[in-house]
């Protein structure tokens, strides 16, 4: 079904702020997050989404929350939207994760498709849930949009995803804490209507 899915990342947390990698960990909005959010809430109303999904972390959930209280729709989580598992990555920053692990770090930054992170997900395995994710947006399609909050890593793939470029291609999408990626799709093809942050002029 043709529609449009209206990709949201989660807005700032402690670690965003710090510059950390943050996979699985829990945390909560900071208060710039907070704000954010009720600055995403703000666009969603001219939006009006159908439908809103979610990852099941906090930071998501809490995000899509304040959307979905103001337009009184549920929140539907779905795990695969989940962050990657940085495994032993998780909570450090780039410059430490460098220095630590200069050989995965490069493999991490070349994208390639045969990099796990140590003690944590697979590339591979994460493409793959990025695929089965995009396929339950499909899904979810309607004449009114799709609101998909989840996490940048997940947010750049998918836009990969919908608009039939390799994976690699995902480092060339900035995604910022509370920003939001328009596509359009049309039948198997999407196309990307906007790219910026809430409260921008997109």
């Amino acid at each position: 079904m043709d529609g449009i899915v209206i990709l949201v990342r989660h807005g700032a947390t402690a670690a965003t702020e710090e510059g950390k990698f943050c996979g699985r960990r829990d945390l909560p909005l900071s208060n710039e997050g907070e704000h954010q959010a009720k600055s995403i809430a703000g666009m969603m109303a001219l939006e009006r989404p159908g439908r809103i999904l979610s990852s099941p972390l906090a930071r998501a959930r809490q995000t899509a929350g304040i959307t979905a209280q103001g337009l009184g729709l549920p929140v539907e989580l779905a795990p695969e939207l989940f962050e990657a598992d940085f495994g032993e990555w998780d909570g450090l920053s780039f410059d430490e994760v460098q220095k630590r692990y200069p050989g995965e770090y490069g493999r991490f930054r070349s994208l390639d498709i045969g990099f796990a992170f140590p003690g944590g997900e697979p590339l591979a395995d994460f493409c793959d849930r990025v695929r089965s994710a995009a396929e339950i947006i499909r899904g979810a399609l309607g004449p009114k949009p799709v609101a998909v909050f989840s996490h940048g890593g997940v947010i750049r793939h998918l836009i990969c995803e919908f608009m039939g470029l390799d994976f690699s291609k995902s480092s060339s999408f900035y995604i910022p804490p509370a920003g939001v990626a328009r596509i359009v799709i049309s039948g198997s093809k999407g196309a990307l209507m906007s790219l910026g942050r809430a409260g921008d002029h997109i």
